[in-house]
C-alpha cells in the first residue's frame, strides 16, 4: 500500500549527498560554456568585419583619410599598376587625389633670393584631383580657386609664406636652351673635352660651372649668381596670376627637360590638415585632373598613392577592405615560392594587421602566434575534458535517479512524492 511521505523527509532525501555534486556540476558546466564562448570567437570570427571596424577606427583616431598605396615587395616598387588603379576606382566609386612619385614642380626656383639654400631647395610632389577631392582630403583654400586647366597650379600656404619672405621673380633666364649641343640662350659658356676626348658644354653660372653633354637637346636649369629683380609679395592677390616655368611639353605629354611651359598660380591652399600620402613630410603642389590627362604618357605609371576623404560608412569601408584583400591575394598567389611577403598593399594601414607569411615558414611562429596556437590547443583539450565530465555526471545522475526512484517506491512513496523530490533536486 502506497503512503504519502512527509515534506521534510522528501526534502532531506532530495538533498542528500548532492551539495558537492551540484557545485562540481555547476563549475564544470560554467567552465564548459566559457570555453565554448572562447572557442566560438574562432569559428565565428569574420576577418573582413574585423578589418573593416579597424579601418573605421583608424579613420577617427589616426589617419582621417582613405589612402591606397602599393608597395610591390617582389619588384621593390612603390608604383601602382594601372589596372589596379582602375579596379580600385571601379569598386569603390571614390573621387581620388592622385599623388605621384617622381613628377615634381620646382616653385622654389622663382624666389628672388635664398635665405638658406639647403632648406629652400625643395621640390614639390605633384598632386592631381578635383576641387571636391582636395576639400575631402583636408585642403583648405585660402585664396583663389583650385586648378582646372592643365597649365594651372595651386601652391601651399607655406610656399606662399616663402614668397612673402623672399619675394618673387620670373627667373626664365635660368632655363638655358640647348639644341644638338648648340647653346641658344645668351649665357656664358665654353666647350671642353673630357679625358676620353668627348666634347661637353660648360655653362658658367658665376657660382661654378654646369657640365652638359655635347649633343644635348633641351633645357637646363642653371643657378646664375645674379637674381631677378624681386617683386614684393604681401597678400594672396600679389601671388595669384604669377607664372612659374615647368619642365614638360603639353603637346606630347612628356614631363622631360626637352621643353618648358608656363603654369599660372591660381590659388593658395593650407595643407596643414591634409592627408594625401602615407608620408606626411612633403611639400606639394596641386594640379588639375586635366593636367593628369594631358601628361598621361608620363604619369599614368608614376602613381604612388590614391587619397580620398575619411568615411564612417561601413559598406564603403568594407568594400575598401575587400579590395585590399583581393589585391594582396592576387599579388601573393603570383609568387607562391615567396614565403615572407610584406609591404603596404591596399588601404592604409591594414597590411600591418594581416600576417601574409606562410604557416610553414619559421617566421610565422613568432611569440604571438605560438601563444595563440598554445591557447587554442589548451582550450580544445579542456573543452573536450569538460564535455566528457559533464556527460559522465549526467549519466551517473540519471542512473542514480532511477535507483532512487525504485527505493522511494519501495518505501511507499507515491507519484506526487517522487515528482516533488525530483523537482527539489533540480533546484
Amino acid at each position: 500500500m502506497k503512503a504519502k511521505l512527509p515534506f521534510g523527509i522528501s526534502f532531506r532525501v532530495a538533498m542528500f549527498g548532492r551539495k558537492l555534486t551540484k557545485v562540481l556540476t555547476i563549475l564544470l558546466c560554467a567552465f564548459s560554456f566559457a570555453l565554448f564562448a572562447l572557442s566560438s570567437t574562432g569559428y565565428m570570427y569574420d576577418r573582413v568585419d574585423f578589418l573593416t571596424r579597424s579601418l573605421l577606427t583608424t579613420q577617427k583616431t589616426h589617419t582621417p583619410a582613405i589612402l591606397f598605396s602599393h608597395f610591390d615587395n617582389y619588384a621593390q616598387s612603390w608604383l601602382f599598376p594601372t589596372e589596379r588603379i582602375d579596379y580600385i576606382e571601379q569598386e569603390t566609386g571614390l573621387d581620388f587625389v592622385y599623388c605621384f612619385l617622381h613628377a615634381e614642380d620646382s616653385v622654389y626656383r622663382f624666389y628672388a633670393e635664398y635665405e638658406t639654400e639647403s632648406s629652400e631647395r625643395m621640390n614639390e610632389t605633384i598632386l592631381s584631383g578635383s576641387a571636391a577631392a582636395y576639400e575631402d582630403c583636408g585642403f583648405q583654400l585660402m585664396a583663389g580657386r583650385y586648378p582646372e586647366a592643365d597649365d594651372e597650379i595651386v601652391i601651399t600656404l607655406s610656399r606662399f609664406q616663402d614668397f612673402q619672405k623672399l619675394g618673387y621673380a620670373y627667373n626664365d633666364y635660368h632655363f638655358v636652351h640647348i639644341r644638338d649641343g648648340v647653346v641658344l640662350s645668351d649665357v656664358p659658356y665654353s666647350y671642353q673635352y673630357s679625358s676620353t676626348g668627348d666634347r661637353f658644354i660648360e655653362i658658367h653660372s658665376g657660382r661654378g660651372s654646369v657640365p652638359v653633354p655635347g649633343d644635348y637637346t633641351g633645357y637646363v636649369y642653371v643657378e646664375f649668381k645674379e637674381r631677378g629683380e624681386p617683386e614684393e609679395i604681401r597678400t594672396y592677390d600679389d601671388i595669384i596670376g604669377k607664372k612659374i616655368i615647368c619642365f614638360g611639353d603639353p603637346q606630347t605629354g612628356s614631363l622631360g627637360e626637352e621643353n618648358i611651359y608656363d603654369a599660372t598660380i591660381v590659388g593658395v591652399a593650407d595643407d596643414s590638415e591634409a592627408h594625401c600620402n602615407i608620408y606626411t613630410l612633403r611639400q606639394v603642389s596641386l594640379r588639375s585632373e586635366s593636367w593628369r590627362e594631358t601628361f598621361a604618357p608620363s604619369v599614368q605609371d608614376d602613381v604612388e598613392c590614391l587619397a580620398a576623404g575619411p568615411t564612417d560608412d561601413y559598406d564603403l569601408a568594407r568594400t575598401c577592405v575587400e579590395v585590399t584583400l583581393n589585391m594582396i591575394e592576387e599579388t601573393d598567389s603570383s609568387h607562391p615560392d615567396y614565403e615572407t611577403p610584406n609591404g603596404q598593399i591596399g588601404v592604409y594601414p591594414l597590411t600591418s594587421l594581416i600576417n601574409r607569411t606562410a604557416i610553414t615558414h619559421p617566421n610565422f611562429w613568432d611569440e604571438k602566434n605560438v601563444l595563440i596556437a598554445f591557447g587554442a590547443a589548451a582550450g580544445l583539450l579542456f573543452g573536450i575534458v569538460s564535455v566528457l565530465l559533464c556527460w559522465h555526471l549526467m549519466t551517473s545522475t540519471l542512473a542514480l535517479q532511477r535507483i532512487k526512484i525504485g527505493i522511494l517506491r519501495s518505501m511507499g512513496a507515491g507519484e506526487a512524492d517522487v515528482i516533488r523530490i525530483i523537482l527539489i533536486e533540480a533546484l
